[in-house]
């Protein structure tokens, strides 16, 4: 899910209707990841910069490189 949140100019940047960014880890020792995109299937593939290699990662945070 992606979320925008815009400030007009002059208004009060407590009154933003945007909740804060949610972070959890699903998986750990993968080392720099970047580029989510969902793989129509409920899957993530995940571009891994550190070890050159894109992987899709399934919601139990199982993951294989493809």
């Amino acid at each position: 899910m992606i979320g925008v949140c815009a400030l007009a100019p002059g208004s009060a940047s407590a009154a933003l209707p945007c909740k804060p960014w949610e972070m959890r880890t699903i998986a750990s020792g993968l080392g720099s990841l970047e580029n989510l995109l969902p793989d129509g299937n409920g899957a993530m593939l995940i571009s891994a910069s550190d070890a050159g290699a894109i992987l899709r990662m399934t919601p139990d945070g199982a993951y294989t490189p493809l």
